[in-house]
């Protein structure tokens, strides 16, 4: 999936701004260079690029330097700079984000510096970064248009992550709210309940749940179903697994339940997603 923004004149002097967003599953026929058309337009080249890799591994080169990024690695350039990054398996999974902004050069020059490791980043906690694509995500599939402010705040937020990731959690709950978001994206295609997760970080449940709502605007519940669900709609489409299987795979303990979950979120059942994609 992406989505597609056009800043306003105002969003341009004053705010960071998303200008293409996008959740990609790939295989190795995946690759791009900033020599082909999409790269050449003025909407992709006056941009930033962020990139999260969840599963599998890219191979890019960026300023004539190779790199390789793999699960939980942060990928960060200069669309003007030469660029160049293909999948290197076949299983490659990553969320990508276009974005400018008046103070993007500098912040971005800063993010360099303080990592000096060229453009690839291994955080220990990449939690707040899916967190913040994942909530873009969310403004594209508005019908409306999100205020320009509040996809600034979520752009500026990923950022000073990478400038804060080499120092402490700023808060006990916040180091717990990020360790159990990592814990949900490795374990989700199993039967995970918000027991489990509310265990692993040693809460009770009805207060990890009210932690984990205010820090994310998730309940624990919703954002396994939609981790679940988006990873199986993709299964739908992209494999030959039955609808069982499917339900196996993403963490549901039977069809009935998965089918009822999907329909109760997509609106459709998934034989029929299947035929007719949204």
């Amino acid at each position: 999936m992406r989505y597609f923004w056009t800043p306003s004149s105002f969003a341009e002097r004053i705010f960071y701004y998303p200008t293409r967003i996008g959740h990609y599953y790939c295989d190795r026929r995946y690759h791009f260079t900033c020599q082909c058309d999409t790269a050449l337009q003025t909407s992709h080249r006056l941009n930033y690029m962020l990139m999260l890799v969840k599963h599998g591994r890219f191979d890019l080169t960026i300023e004539g330097r190779h790199f390789s990024a793999e699960r939980n690695h942060l990928v960060l350039f200069d669309c003007k700079q030469p660029h160049e990054y293909s999948a290197a398996t076949d299983d490659l999974e990553f969320y990508w984000l276009l974005f400018n902004g008046a103070q993007t050069p500098a912040l971005y020059q800063e993010i360099l510096n303080l990592h000096n490791t060229g453009h690839i980043f291994s955080l220990t906690d990449p939690a707040p970064i899916q967190l913040g694509m994942t909530k873009l995500l969310t403004y594209g599939e508005m019908s409306q248009r999100a205020p320009e402010h509040t996809s600034s705040d979520t752009i500026y937020s990923m950022l000073c992550h990478l400038l804060s990731s080499g120092a402490p959690a700023g808060s006990d709950l916040d180091a717990i709210i990020t360790r159990s978001l990592a814990y949900m994206d490795q374990h989700f295609d199993a039967p995970l309940s918000v027991e489990d997760v509310a265990g692993h970080v040693s809460l009770s449940s009805s207060y990890f749940t009210k932690q984990f709502r205010a820090c994310t605007g998730y309940s624990p519940y919703e954002y396994l179903t939609l981790r679940r669900i988006d990873r199986a709609k993709e299964l739908l489409l992209t494999s030959g697994m039955t609808v069982k299987q499917v339900a196996f795979e993403t963490g549901y303990n039977s069809e009935e339940n998965f089918i009822r979950a999907f329909k109760k979120k997509v609106g459709l059942s998934p034989s029929s997603f299947r035929q007719y994609p949204i």
